[in-house]
């Protein structure tokens, strides 16, 4: 009786998933992109709060970008975003080649956004089995409320053991409040600037960002 032939199909994927790694981190060395990185959130976890559109809070969590030299900041943040989706992907049960050719990814990955960190907070928040790394992910989604913002309310919901979940969310908002104040979210939203938004942020408003993400 002959052995049952194994599927080629994972190693196959597994293949294409490390040629995508190859091939993306590569061409970040020899192509220009990255510009929100540089224009935004390098300057933003220097210290220029108003340098960025993300909660002040976010800059401690950014902030080993600052650790990353400049001439390889982009290709490095490209590996780690690659690698961040294949994560969250491979923990979702979703086919991550198909999340990197997807154009949302496509575009943060150019851009040099930092959606990987509210991906991976988000997997964090659904799937870890203990609640203070469930409240660690809540707070790596917290960097970008306005994407993430529904759908920590809905985890927050159906969570049973709320209190432990926030505990450490909320002791980096007491900190937050004793170094910028009680009023620095108030100071942060009337920062912003309609006028002023990044070229690309009408690409992410709700609903006619949902025609590109189906499309």
């Amino acid at each position: 009786m002959s052995k049952e032939r194994k599927s080629p199909r994972v190693p196959l994927r597994k293949a294409i998933l490390i040629e995508l790694v190859v091939i993306v981190t590569i061409a970040a060395f020899l192509l220009p992109g990255g510009q929100d990185l540089h224009a935004y959130y390098r300057p933003f976890v220097s210290g220029c709060l108003t340098c960025g559109y993300n909660p002040w809070h976010a800059s401690w969590i950014l902030a080993p970008i600052r650790l990353i030299p400049p001439a390889i900041l982009w290709p490095v943040w490209v590996f780690l975003t690659v690698i961040g989706l294949i994560w969250a992907s491979d923990r979702l049960g979703t086919n991550a080649i198909y999340v990197l050719l997807s154009f949302p990814a496509l575009g943060l990955i150019w851009l040099g956004q930092v959606d990987v960190v509210v991906v991976v907070g988000l997997t964090l928040a659904l799937l870890s089995p203990g609640p203070y790394l469930r409240g660690v992910g809540l707070l790596l989604a917290s960097i970008k409320p306005h994407v993430s913002g529904i759908a920590i309310l809905i985890l927050l919901w159906h969570e049973e053991e709320r209190l432990k979940t926030l505990l450490i969310p909320g002791l980096v908002l007491v900190a937050s409040v004793l170094v910028w104040g009680v009023d620095w979210p108030l100071r942060w939203i009337m920062a912003r600037e309609p006028r002023a938004m990044p070229v690309w942020g009408l690409a992410t408003l709700f609903p006619w960002a949902l025609v590109a993400f189906l499309g």
